[in-house]
């Protein structure tokens, strides 16, 4: 098969056949059909998360995918061949406590998939069963690559507090999850959704997606006190330091972004103004369900954000695009 990998040494990808690879009894072998690109690769690829990687020398890449089953385990029960799947992007144990109450993002075997395990950026994928997802039949491919990778993700974000619509809003970064993020706040009928966001594109696409107001980095000393949450995605450290002095009191930040630096808190002013700090990774088994009730009344709410389909083989190309960020989401395929 052909898989896109990574090297470190010649910090460039390959595009490169090897052999397909074999089946445990609880995992199913998956042809891959849609493969996104995420900003968490870059953190991968150079940055904070390198350590972490299974392979020093190269790896595949890609954690959020779609595909059909080619081959299943002997032991496997809950799917068969040619069905159409979508999978988690990480791999959680399935026994311990936290996997027993839904809670599989908690899990303290996790790892992650194209990071600590051979990624989704190739034509053919094993994963255990048990992190494979029915993909429905009108959702397509594409726009099923998405599901775990963001829209759960946004989703198990906003059910960490309790937001009113009348709530002021503000969201760090306006890549592809705080787009959704976005739109799933106006859905929920709130009117005052505030961004910060430097690249002009990505700016034009939150107008475009959710009315944003735009606020720019000049001015964020002048807003003090006024937002009842704030949804960091961006992973600018700098903004999330201050963001808390933007904070009304009894407000909740929500961090979402990869960050690598030390978060500068202010314990007496969390304390006496009664902040509240919540992290988010990735999704618990509700957020698929709900996920999944959504995109059956709104079926095209991701397509919104993807701006790039490119062939495996142009993977250069991908990321190249986004390292740059005048993108959306970029779909390998």
């Amino acid at each position: 098969m052909k898989a896109l990998f990574y090297n470190f040494s010649k910090k460039k990808f390959l595009f490169k056949e090897i052999a397909i690879p074999k089946i445990k009894p609880d995992e199913l072998l998956v042809k891959v059909k849609a493969s996104a690109l995420c900003g968490t690769d870059l953190h991968i690829m150079n940055g904070p998360l390198t350590p972490k990687v299974y392979n020093k020398k190269e790896i595949i890449l890609g954690h959020s995918f779609t595909g059909v089953i080619v081959e299943v385990g002997n032991n496997v029960k809950n799917f068969k061949k040619e069905d159409r799947i979508f999978a988690s992007t990480f791999i959680w144990c399935g026994v311990c406590q936290k996997c027993k109450e839904g809670k599989p993002n908690l899990c303290d075997h996790r790892f992650v998939l194209g990071m600590e395990k051979a990624g989704s950026h190739a034509e053919y994928i094993s994963i255990p069963q048990r992190i494979a997802f029915h993909l429905p039949k009108r959702i397509d491919f594409i726009n099923g690559s998405l599901i775990t990778d963001i829209l759960a993700l946004d989703i198990h974000a906003i059910e960490k507090v309790n937001i009113r619509s009348s709530d002021r809003i503000l969201i760090l970064g306006t890549g592809p999850v705080g787009l959704i993020l976005g739109i799933l706040l106006k859905l929920r009928g709130l009117k005052s959704v505030f961004i910060i966001e430097p690249i002009k594109y990505r700016q034009s696409l939150a107008k475009k997606l959710f009315r944003a107001n735009i606020i720019s980095k000049e001015n964020i000393k002048k807003l003090k006190n006024r937002f009842d949450i704030i949804f960091e995605t961006s992973g600018d450290i700098k903004i999330l330091n201050y963001s808390q002095k933007l904070l009304k009191r009894g407000g909740s930040i929500i961090m979402i972004g990869v960050q690598s630096k030390k978060f500068n808190l202010n314990a007496l002013k969390l304390i006496s103004r009664e902040l509240s700090l919540f992290g988010v990774f990735v999704f618990r088994t509700q957020d698929i369900k709900n996920s999944l009730k959504l995109l059956s009344r709104k079926k095209n709410i991701l397509k919104k954000v993807i701006t790039h389909k490119l062939p495996f083989k142009n993977g250069k190309k991908a990321y190249e695009l986004l390292k740059k960020k005048n993108v959306g989401r970029i779909i390998l395929f």
